[in-house]
């Protein structure tokens, strides 16, 4: 990509930078969105929105429309990546969200080492621009479809009349504290996870080298929370559940 548009590597890994910034910004009017609406309608939103953003991404033709792109990916990213899909499984599963939710962070675990390979794969065959075509007709043809039919209805909520609002308070300094950590480890993850195929190329190792071992870290993820699954949540002693879910981090 950086040699087809004529742009420094560092630009091309400013892209998913550029889509985080856009993500945090809409996630704040979208939370009442959720709220209101559900998750099923802001998801199947999102994926024709992701899709623009892989197909104005395979058009690019320089830093205009790459970073454009990555706008768009922000505010589809909004509507249907982590937060939007932990909400759309609270509401199917109901009562049993804690466990819902523990098997689709174990499955996400995989993401990488099932998705860079296959990227890779294509990317070989096709080209990146086909790639990431490939991968709008995906988000149109298979994730819209589910987002609509699969995900929970929201009910129809009560009259306001039989709602009784309550105003919480919430404590600045403690919040600012979560927010930073939050900011911090997403700093680290996200910024390894985007560099260190490069990061392995760098120390000699070549492409299909480097994209297998990079591919690992999802298996040890994936493993992390699987001990944290069927162990972390059975030991008694607290210590030894919160070593059970750092192993899971």
């Amino acid at each position: 990509m950086a040699v087809d548009l004529d742009l420094p590597l560092s630009a091309i890994m400013a892209g998913p930078t550029a889509m985080l910034v856009v993500m945090g910004i809409i996630s704040w009017p979208l939370g009442n969105m959720l709220e209101r609406y559900g998750a099923r309608p802001i998801m199947t939103l999102g994926s024709p929105v992701g899709a623009a953003g892989l197909l104005i991404m395979s058009a690019a033709t320089g830093p205009v429309t790459y970073f454009l792109s990555w706008v768009v990916l922000g505010c589809a990213g909004a509507c249907m990546l982590t937060t939007p899909a932990q909400i759309a499984v609270t509401e199917v599963a109901g009562e049993k969200s804690r466990q819902t939710l523990s098997v689709l962070i174990i499955v996400g675990g995989l993401t990488s080492t099932i998705m860079w390979p296959l990227t890779a794969v294509l990317r070989a065959q096709w080209g990146w621009r086909t790639t990431t075509m490939v991968y709008a007709a995906l988000l149109l043809i298979v994730c819209m479809p589910l987002h609509w039919f699969a995900l929970a209805r929201r009910r129809r909520s009560p009259a306001k009349d039989d709602v009784t609002p309550t105003r919480l308070s919430i404590d600045s300094a403690r919040f600012v504290l979560l927010a930073t950590s939050f900011a911090a480890n997403g700093f680290v993850t996200w910024g390894f996870a985007l560099t260190i195929i490069i990061l392995f190329e760098v120390k000699g190792l070549d492409h299909a080298t480097a994209l297998t071992a990079a591919a690992f870290i999802g298996v040890a993820q994936w493993a992390g929370r699987m001990v944290d699954f069927f162990i972390g949540g059975r030991w008694s002693d607290p210590r030894l559940a919160w070593w059970a879910r750092l192993c899971s981090r």
